[in-house]
């Protein structure tokens, strides 16, 4: 192969390039990264990865474990609602009920997870329970007063389960109905709430 003497013919774009792979490295990091930046919680990928964990150990030695799934809704409409402050202070309450083989995760704005290890569905129960008696008569996010719904559903693997998604799907069934409960509580107690 014979190389041109015209300089135009090698010109390279050397900014372009340098862009394209720092966006590289900017997505590689965000997909990579196993921490909430706002909360210092595991996110997403973390917990699917210690969720995962745990199958492998439960296959291995049957190893029971379970998930928690917490919701949180802003209950007043004049007030600050949900706010980094008092996503931070539920962290730290998520965190302090949690044992230290537990993995806390923030799964999205208003969502969090919790693996527990070594735990029974009877476990992950009590779990939620102790997390809801820790959050009763708090105040939340600091100068404002916001009234916040935190709900917890939980469920524990199983031998019929093939995926992670089995075991969420089965935490969400209940996640959804201590929502629809603590709803029909709340409009019966603050009806101008709901």
């Amino acid at each position: 192969m014979k190389l041109s003497r015209k300089r135009d013919d090698h010109r390279c774009d050397w900014r372009a390039h340098a862009e394209a792979l720092e966006e590289e490295i900017t997505r590689l990091h965000h997909h990579a990264a196993f921490e909430d930046p706002s909360t210092g919680l595991g996110n997403v990928h973390q917990f699917y990865r210690d969720a995962a964990r745990n199958v492998a150990r439960y296959r291995r030695h049957v190893d029971p474990f379970a998930v928690a799934l917490f919701e949180v809704q802003s209950v007043n409409a004049e007030g600050p609602g949900l706010t980094e402050a008092s996503v931070a202070q539920l962290a730290r309450v998520l965190l302090d009920a949690a044992r230290l083989e537990d993995s806390v995760c923030r799964l999205g704005e208003n969502r969090f997870g919790v693996v527990l290890a070594n735990a029974t569905g009877a476990g992950a129960a009590r779990f939620v329970e102790r997390v809801a008696d820790r959050i009763g008569g708090q105040t939340w996010g600091g100068a404002g007063h916001a009234f916040l719904q935190v709900c917890g559903g939980a469920a524990q693997w199983q031998d019929a389960m093939q995926t992670i998604a089995d075991l969420l799907s089965l935490a969400e069934e209940d996640l959804g109905r201590r929502l629809a409960q603590a709803n029909r509580l709340r409009s019966l107690y603050m009806p101008h709430a709901g």
